[in-house]
C-alpha cells in the first residue's frame, strides 16, 4: 500500500512538473510571438514613415525648383495610375527614366511624375487626363542640389524613435 501511494505521489508530482513546464513554455512562446508581431509592426511603421519623409523632401525640392504648387496632390503608384495609358510618350518616358524610381502625384485630372537622379538632376513630367487617358503635356529637367537619401533616412529614423518611445532601436536593428 505504501508503495502504491509513493508511486502515485511520484506520478502526480511528475505530472504537475510537466504541466507547469508546459505552461511556462506556452507563456514564453506567446510572449515571443507578441513581441515578434510588435517588432514587425514597428518595422512596417518605420518603413512607411521613412517613405513619407523622403517623398515629402523630394516633393518640396521639386516645388521650389520648378515653381509649382502641389498642395493637395496625392502620391500615386505609377504602375497602377498610369499603366499603358501613354501612347507614343511611353517609350520616350521609359528611356528617360532608366533605372531610377520616379514618384507620381495626382490631383483630379492633373499629374506629375518626379524623378531625382543620383547626380542631382531633377526631371518632371507634367500630365493631364483627357478622355480617361493620361497625356504627357511637358517634360523638363534642371540641375538641382543633390539630396543625400542616407541622411534623410537617418533623420527619419531618429524622428520616428522620438515619436515612439516604446520602440527600442535594438528591436528595429537600427545602427
Amino acid at each position: 500500500m505504501k508503495k502504491n501511494i509513493i508511486v502515485l505521489l511520484v506520478v502526480t508530482a511528475f505530472s504537475f512538473t510537466v504541466y507547469i513546464t508546459t505552461n511556462k513554455m506556452n507563456e514564453n512562446e506567446s510572449a515571443q510571438n507578441e513581441k515578434k508581431v510588435s517588432v514587425e509592426s514597428h518595422l512596417e511603421d518605420l518603413k512607411d514613415y521613412k517613405k513619407n519623409v523622403l517623398q515629402s523632401t523630394v516633393r518640396k525640392e521639386f516645388e521650389s525648383l520648378f515653381n509649382i504648387d502641389m498642395k493637395d496632390f496625392k502620391y500615386s503608384d505609377i504602375g497602377n495610375t498610369f499603366p499603358g495609358e501613354f501612347v507614343a510618350e511611353a517609350s520616350s518616358l521609359s528611356s528617360d527614366v532608366g533605372d531610377y524610381y520616379p514618384l507620381g502625384f495626382t490631383k483630379g485630372d492633373k499629374g506629375y511624375i518626379l524623378l531625382l537622379e543620383h547626380d542631382g538632376t531633377y526631371r518632371i513630367w507634367t500630365l493631364h487626363k483627357e478622355n480617361e487617358e493620361w497625356v504627357l503635356k511637358n517634360k523638363e529637367k534642371k540641375q538641382g542640389t543633390y539630396i543625400d537619401n542616407k541622411k534623410i533616412m537617418d533623420r527619419a529614423e531618429q524622428e520616428f524613435l522620438e515619436k515612439h518611445p516604446e520602440v527600442s532601436p535594438a528591436e528595429l536593428f537600427i545602427s
